[in-house]
């Protein structure tokens, strides 16, 4: 119990110390789930290291780099409704009011509405007079200038994937026919050749790929070299830390030694074979430490 306490009240002070670093404070929200979206976040940490999921650490990275986050957000909004209210579109009141909802909720989670969409909208703002007709048309000509952006960063990552044997010239076209149809109706599209999103394909399955790719011309040996060197140091930093947590649930009390071993020889096997490793539970519901972070993390670049 003494350790348990201890430990929170090191995170705390931990957590204090980048807030008042970065030069934001918090207003004390006990167990309550109202505030603001800052100090919920700041919540689910201080959860997250009570339940041994993160260090405090990691937990003070991650509050920094949010704080970061919302700041640069926060300032670009800030230059847009004072230009809106400069050219009379909204009051300072509304502007204000913005401002509040935006530190209150954090940031919005965005769903692309797609052209059709976009192009009915921009009618409709059109008809009831909130914009011109110029404007709309402006609009429109600065989506398609983005989505242009998107398709060619798409086409070079596909081209990319298929040159280097991660997929197919099917798989490609098949991935940049889904892009076109998000970009009409809109929506979420999913994997579009940015990467492995299934289960880490393992060692020997990597090294039979990079074989293959040399064989076909597509990489040379030595970028097969580069490739497998890289793959080797991602899993070996990642041993590293997945060891260090290990020891710190065995310590804890959270699982046996036995149950620790058992967790790293199925890490190795993965790392072999391939598949997804789920990490240490520690006896949680909510959480499995690792995830599929381990699989992401190491093939990622490879």
């Amino acid at each position: 119990m003494r350790k348990r306490w201890m430990m929170q009240i090191s995170v705390l002070v931990l957590l204090a110390a980048t807030v008042f670093s970065t030069g934001v404070t918090f207003a004390d929200t006990g167990n309550t789930s109202s505030g603001s979206f800052q100090e919920r976040v700041q919540d689910r940490l201080n959860a997250a290291v009570a339940d041994g999921k993160i260090t405090a650490e990691e937990a003070t990275e991650k509050l920094a780099r949010l704080q970061e986050r919302l700041s640069n957000m926060k300032e670009k909004m800030q230059f847009r409704l004072d230009s809106a209210v400069s050219e009379g579109k909204i009051t300072e009141e509304e502007a204000a009011e913005r401002i509040n909802r935006f530190d209150e909720r954090g940031p919005r989670k965005f769903t692309f509405i797609g052209r059709d969409a976009l192009q009915d909208r921009l009618n409709a703002t059109v008809a009831d007079g909130k914009i011109t007709a110029e404007e709309a048309a402006e609009k429109l000509a600065k989506f398609e200038e983005r989505i242009n952006q998107k398709r060619a960063g798409l086409q070079d990552r596909l081209n990319a994937a298929v040159a280097e044997g991660k997929i197919t010239e099917e798989q490609a076209a098949k991935k940049l026919t889904n892009f076109e149809d998000w970009v009409v109706s809109g929506g979420k599209v999913k994997n579009d050749g940015k990467g492995h999103k299934g289960g880490f394909i393992g060692r020997d399955a990597l090294q039979d790929r990079l074989n293959t790719a040399v064989a076909e011309g597509n990489i040379t040996e030595e970028e097969a070299a580069e490739k497998l060197a890289k793959f080797e140091e991602r899993v070996s930093e990642i041993r590293v830390k997945l060891q260090d947590r290990l020891n710190a649930a065995v310590a804890d009390g959270k699982i046996t030694t036995e149950e620790a071993a058992e967790k790293l020889a199925k890490f190795e096997e993965i790392v072999d074979s391939g598949g997804k490793f789920r990490g240490p539970r520690f006896g949680h519901s909510g959480g499995n430490g690792q995830s599929n972070n381990v699989n992401n993390a190491v093939y990622q670049g490879v």
